[in-house]
């Protein structure tokens, strides 16, 4: 089955980085890419190999969240921002949306599976990258969740496991988030 992926979601990565054409100078679909429009819809491993790409490039996880937290304020700006959302999990359903109208035929999914009044666990099956993700929670986090808070990667697919879990939790004083 060939599933397809919104150009808005491959532009928010791209548009996330300082210098793209530097980046991506030995990336082979680099002309591919820069010519992607927001409206149309792209085979999804056109996404995936971007991201696995820049993930190989920088293969710094801290650049990689640092890349999510800033594709997390785009979505925020250009599209939660105008839901008056007033939860992490209203935003979390919001994402899900999302996905379902930005990948074709829709694989995977962002799914809250507990939550307590100073955690929210999600799990997480769509196909985009994990650490992306994780920053893009990061920053959805910050934003509706109030102060301080704290994401961890709990479980992953990439060690074998059927989804990723992710934990959002609040913690009482300020730490150092990435």
């Amino acid at each position: 089955m060939n599933h397809l992926i919104m150009g808005a979601a491959i532009n928010a990565v791209v548009n996330s980085l300082s210098e793209p054409s530097l980046i991506f100078k030995d990336y082979p679909e680099y002309d591919q890419i820069k010519s992607v429009s927001n409206e149309k819809f792209y085979p999804l491993n056109l996404y995936v190999d971007m991201t696995n790409y820049l993930e190989e490039k920088f293969n710094d996880k801290i650049i990689l969240l640092k890349l999510g937290k800033t594709v997390g304020r785009t979505v925020i700006e250009t599209s939660l921002s105008k839901m008056n959302l007033t939860s992490v999990k209203e935003a979390i359903h919001a994402i899900q949306k999302a996905h379902e109208q930005f990948c074709q035929p829709v694989k995977g999914e962002f799914k809250v599976i507990k939550e307590t009044e100073r955690a929210i666990t999600l799990k997480y099956t769509a196909p985009y990258n994990c650490v992306l993700q994780e920053g893009l929670l990061r920053e959805i986090a910050s934003e509706y969740g109030g102060k301080f808070p704290l994401v961890i990667h709990k479980e992953c697919r990439r060690e074998g496991k059927s989804a990723c879990l992710f934990e959002i939790k609040y913690v009482q004083r300020r730490m150092e988030i990435i």
